[in-house]
């Protein structure tokens, strides 16, 4: 093949060239030419066996980008058959087991932090898990790995020192608990109870649900979660129209306090009078004597309404004391 001069070539061409070589494109023809004979050694080049290969590279790249084409397309025809062939039920729970993403877990599994009163136990914690996995399909990898970000406190902590890959929940519940073991007797549960009390501005719903939350979190007995709410309703109305029911279950004692506060709501003029102390005392107001009018007083001395017998104009009947002047002392 014939070769070409550098000064013959197009500017294209030559930038082409120096950009193979890893060499500046930038400036004139003059200065593209003058680097192109320095890096290459030579001022001649035998464009066309370049231009060849070139050729060549495109046609096998086009060819493997239809063959590519031709597969994928024969690819998604069966799968489309395979797919209108497998029961709907298959395609419906594996569209809801991986509809979950990790976001999703993490949202509905509960918090664990072992130093609040208000959170659940470790053993609580684990079971609650499982019982939301078991209900929504998880996969167990994705569940063992959402509930390491529910761990708050010293369980995080813990977990952050402890070095340890949980491959499955029944490890890391094993672990979990043995760290933060639940040693709270029933004897501790009712003496904490029995201490709640219904606080001034706390809606009668929210301190029902506080009690029943602590009952069941130490599985205490539906009649000692009821007698704690009785004891705790700081509600005086309240407390005496549910004094003489006997309730079997939390759920008719709920029904009875929704019914109370449904009828105290629909009382005629309701809205303009002064909502229950719920136990707290006013200031006595002061009671002050409303003035007398002169018409309505009655002489003591002569017995004549509007004025007293300091003032009246008649004789004394009895003499007064010059100093207080009141009657005289016998």
């Amino acid at each position: 093949m014939p070769l070409i001069k550098a000064e013959s070539l197009k500017v294209g061409t030559l930038r082409e060239l120096l950009r193979e070589r890893d060499l500046s494109t930038k400036g004139t023809k003059a200065e593209l030419v003058t680097r192109l004979i320095e890096g290459a050694g030579t001022d001649e080049f035998d464009i066309e066996d370049e231009s060849n290969e070139l050729k060549l590279l495109r046609d096998v790249v086009s060819s493997l980008a239809a063959t590519v084409e031709s597969l994928s397309k024969k690819i998604d025809s069966k799968s489309e058959k395979h797919n209108s062939d497998i029961p709907k039920k298959i395609v419906s729970d594996d569209h809801f087991n991986h509809s979950h993403s990790i976001r999703d877990i993490v949202e509905l599994l509960p918090d664990f932090e072992p130093t609040k009163t208000s959170s659940l136990t470790a053993k609580a914690f684990i079971q609650r898990v499982r019982q939301l996995a078991t209900a929504y399909n998880w996969n167990e990898a994705a569940v063992v790995f959402a509930v390491q970000t529910k761990l708050n406190g010293p369980a995080k902590l813990w977990f952050d020192s402890c070095g340890l890959i949980f491959e499955n929940l029944k490890d890391f519940a094993e672990a979990l608990e043995s760290e933060f073991p639940h040693v709270e007797n029933e004897a501790d549960i009712h003496f904490r109870m029995s201490s709640y009390i219904r606080k001034p501005k706390e809606p009668v719903i929210d301190f029902f649900y506080r009690v029943y939350a602590e009952g069941r979190k130490g599985q205490t007995s539906d009649a000692a979660i009821i007698q704690y709410i009785r004891r705790g309703l700081n509600h005086g109305p309240l407390q005496n129209a549910i004094a003489p029911l006997n309730f079997q279950t939390t759920n008719e004692l709920l029904d009875a306090v929704n019914r109370f506060l449904a009828n105290r709501q629909r009382l005629p003029e309701a809205s303009q009078r002064k909502p229950e102390n719920d136990g707290h005392f006013e200031p006595i107001k002061k009671l002050t004597a409303t003035p007398v009018k002169n018409a309505n007083r009655v002489c003591y001395n002569c017995f004549k309404p509007g004025h007293i017998s300091v003032n009246c104009p008649q004789p004394q009947r009895l003499e007064r004391c010059a100093v207080f002047k009141d009657r005289t002392y016998n």
